[in-house]
């Protein structure tokens, strides 16, 4: 029982980045504005301090959207049927 209690008080202590906002943004070929888009939500987060992530819902761009996207940081979830 001891054993437990301190290792849930390692746990407890550890620092551990707690997820606090998740930026979704649609995507289908918008390799033009993209980066942009991610750098200024990026510059956000970082700004603000909060703890978060940029998600780009892919419906399949065929421009390279989902490199820019990978490069700029961001985190490609494909969606593969439109308009959902």
């Amino acid at each position: 029982m001891l054993e437990n209690q301190v290792m849930a008080d390692a746990v407890s202590n550890e620092q551990i980045p707690t997820l606090e906002l998740s930026i979704i943004m649609p995507c289908l070929n918008e390799a033009e504005t993209l980066a942009t888009c991610i750098g200024k939500a990026r510059d956000y987060l970082e700004r603000q301090k909060i703890a978060g992530e940029v998600l780009i819902a892919d419906n399949g761009s065929s421009d390279g959207s989902q490199e820019i996207a990978t490069n700029s940081g961001a985190q490609v979830v494909p969606i593969p049927e439109r308009g959902v």
